[in-house]
């Protein structure tokens, strides 16, 4: 899990760090909440970087990564530096990148009871370490060193043990740790709300995944006044696969609902709850705007139902987070963003219990709110007459 994110440079990001701690424990269902453009969106993309690097697809250069996600408004270096627990164990990931390659970059995994550093690269030195890579180092630093201004170490260690693309280097998976490989698909397992390609309502997929469907339907029913039953209609695709579609029961007017026909808000709670499901089950989930489409008061029933089954994590955003706030067992896993800098609704001072959070933030107390300049809309209305 994430257990903090120091972002300098990063869109519309100056300089901040969004710690997910609270004392010892990592708050595993985190809000961020402001208004539109403070940089909540931005914060997530942090995230997403993350799986960029290792795509093997998509192939970003750190000249294509710096022009995509590089502050407009200054032309310092972007800065990103993430600790995690994988398998409850700490480490730590580095990047600080120009246009024109890697300036520094580390990685810190934990081996044998100690944090140590798999690699580290600075002013264009690469260091490997002895304890992570035993053999063949010479024949890593070949294809990483050349590299520098154009991938991230860590995008070069995936495409060396991708059997596509280096026949020769198959073997050398077996100098690596098995902590590295932990790491990497601790990074392909974050689901992205954004990115995510899979399509709940039909499709063909693996014949195991139908107990998976079975659950989520069910649990959607309860969240679907309209809909008295929701199922799959499964059947046998091939050997290994089934062919699924989703439909719903309305018992009072005796229609079966093809859920493909229905509205864009009730397709939102069917990926939601997915989602959600998948963060039960120790999953990183990210989602932005996660009131897109979605009643307030069914979205708080929602959530209401799952902050305390989440295994894994949730991090997600909302620019109406009014019902939201009102769920007083999130308060320490709320935070407002304003103007690109976060903070923890417990970090603001003389905030109890008994305090009604809704009615602090709708008065400003936290920031994250608008505001209107009552000279520019005198002016706007002037104009519009």
């Amino acid at each position: 899990m994430i257990t903090s994110i120091h972002i300098k440079n990063f869109l519309s990001i100056e300089d901040t760090i969004f710690d997910l701690t609270k004392l010892t424990e990592i708050n595993h269902f985190s809000l961020l909440c402001g208004e539109n453009g403070a940089g909540k969106s931005n914060i997530l993309k942090s995230i997403s970087l993350l799986k960029e690097l290792i795509d093997y697809d998509k192939n970003m250069t750190i000249s294509e990564i710096y022009n995509k996600y590089k502050n407009k408004m200054c032309n310092g270096p972007i800065y990103l530096e993430y600790d995690f627990l994988l398998n409850n164990k700490k480490g730590s990931y580095l990047l600080v990148l120009s246009e024109q390659g890697v300036i520094e970059e580390q990685l810190k995994l934990t081996l044998n009871k100690n944090i140590c550093s798999c690699y580290r690269i600075h002013n264009s030195e690469v260091v490997l370490s002895t304890k992570f890579f035993n053999n063949n180092m010479n024949k890593y630093k070949e294809i990483i060193c050349p590299n520098l201004n154009q991938y991230a170490v860590l995008s070069s260690l995936v495409k060396i043990t991708n059997c596509q693309f280096l026949s020769a280097f198959i073997k050398t998976k077996e100098d690596l740790p098995l902590t590295f490989f932990c790491f990497i698909d601790w990074i392909n397992d974050i689901l992205i709300s954004d990115t995510f390609n899979i399509n709940l309502l039909k499709g063909v997929a693996n014949k195991e995944y139908k107990d998976k469907l079975t659950t989520l339907a069910k649990i959607c029913s309860q969240f679907l006044s309209n809909i008295d039953d929701l199922y799959y209609s499964v059947y046998q695709y091939d050997k290994k696969h089934i062919e699924y579609k989703l439909y719903g029961k309305n018992n009072s007017y005796k229609a079966t609902i093809d859920f493909e026909k229905e509205s864009e808000g009730i397709k939102q709670i069917v990926y939601l709850i997915y989602y959600l499901l998948e963060a039960a089950k120790n999953k990183i989930v990210i989602i932005d705007n996660i009131d897109t489409n979605v009643h307030p008061i069914l979205l708080k029933s929602i959530i209401e139902f799952f902050y305390n089954k989440i295994e894994g994590q949730v991090i997600y955003t909302s620019s109406n987070s009014i019902a939201l706030l009102d769920i007083k067992e999130l308060k320490n896993m709320i935070y407002v963003v304003d103007h690109g800098d976060i903070k923890n609704i417990n970090s603001f001072r003389r905030i109890f219990d008994k305090n009604n959070l809704l009615s602090l933030y709708c008065k400003g107390t936290f920031g994250g709110i608008p505001t209107i300049d009552q000279n520019k809309l005198s002016e706007a209305i002037k104009n519009v007459n």
